[in-house]
């Protein structure tokens, strides 16, 4: 699939739990298997991304118009052999990196599978020293930890290699972290998951993401109550609160929590939601006015907008909500 397809396992694997980019049948073995229809339709959208369309906005696409899209956009402008030369200069230049990412992954994966803690935290350290930080989180541990959750629900790695996993990953963000890449006058953001929510490796990678781009973070681990993440953000007069939701995806109990966190907050504080099960609480997430985020770059390009805006006026939490 790979190899047809010009794309890497991992950026496939994204594409497909992410973005729904195709559904691929599954044998007795849960194991993927591609048709003819899903390589055509991943071929394709290779393609548009290459011509500068987000994954996003081309994903769900049928496949019809992704090939209309294509033949628009994608005819050659020069001469065939000029445009054949170019071609493979930019698969060349994009080919090197994608691997070399891969091979941090794979590194990775193999330390989590060994449970060897500390060839894990080497593996993450040579991956921080060759790549920038965008680079690492978005292809390393991104997809790092996609795939020990999979093969964590196929049963194919315990609940204790995820917690491996995620100790490193936080023990790594602590050394990484340092006081000075707050910028002067910088707005603050709190980041968690809500009550209920156990995972943090997401909440961990949007921590890192902000501290990176200048931003003051408060990360205050999972599972929190709405009143104490209401407390948090009076406390450090933050705009923005970020939560990571990743399973399970049917929890009525979230639901309740986010109307409550909503109902503490003044209304011009910015709630953001990423993670795995998100799109399933679209509903609640709508209703309360929270910002949606598929993958981490977007999660940037928001933060980056939410700099150019005047600071968010805030307010003292209300009471609670009547149960």
């Amino acid at each position: 699939m790979a190899r047809r397809t010009g794309l890497s396992p991992h950026v496939i694997r994204i594409w497909e739990r992410r973005y729904g980019a195709v559904v691929p049948q599954r044998s007795h073995t849960n194991r993927r298997m591609y048709s003819e229809a899903d390589i055509e339709r991943f071929t394709l959208l290779r393609k548009a991304v290459d011509l500068g369309h987000g994954i996003g906005h081309v994903a769900k696409l049928p496949t019809e118009r992704l090939r209309q899209l294509i033949a628009l956009e994608g005819a050659p402008a020069r001469e065939p052999a000029v445009a054949s030369v170019l071609n493979a200069q930019r698969s060349a230049m994009s080919s090197a990196p994608a691997a070399q990412d891969s091979v941090h992954v794979e590194a990775c994966l193999a330390a989590v599978r060994r449970l060897d803690a500390m060839e894990l935290e080497r593996a993450i350290a040579r991956a921080a020293v060759a790549l920038s930080r965008p680079v690492l989180i978005d292809q390393v541990l991104v997809p790092l930890i996609h795939e020990v959750g999979e093969l964590w629900q196929v049963g194919t790695l315990r609940v204790v290699h995820e917690h491996l996993l995620t100790a490193a990953i936080r023990s790594f963000w602590s050394t990484i972290r340092s006081p000075q890449e707050a910028l002067p006058g910088a707005p603050n953001m709190v980041i968690t998951t809500p009550a209920g929510q156990i995972h943090e490796l997401g909440a961990i990678l949007a921590a890192a993401t902000a501290s990176a781009m200048g931003w003051r973070t408060t990360y205050l681990g999972p599972n929190l109550p709405a009143e104490e993440i209401a407390a948090a953000l009076e406390f450090n007069q933050a705009q923005i609160v970020a939560l990571s939701v990743v399973y399970p995806d049917d929890d009525p109990l979230l639901e309740h929590e986010l109307r409550r966190l909503r109902h503490y907050l003044h209304p011009a504080i910015a709630i953001i939601v990423g993670g795995r099960a998100a799109q399933s609480y679209h509903r609640v997430l709508d209703e309360i006015g929270a910002e949606r985020i598929c993958v981490l770059a977007d999660f940037r390009e928001r933060l980056a907008g939410f700099r150019r805006q005047p600071d968010a006026p805030l307010a003292t939490a209300p009471p609670p909500p009547a149960e």
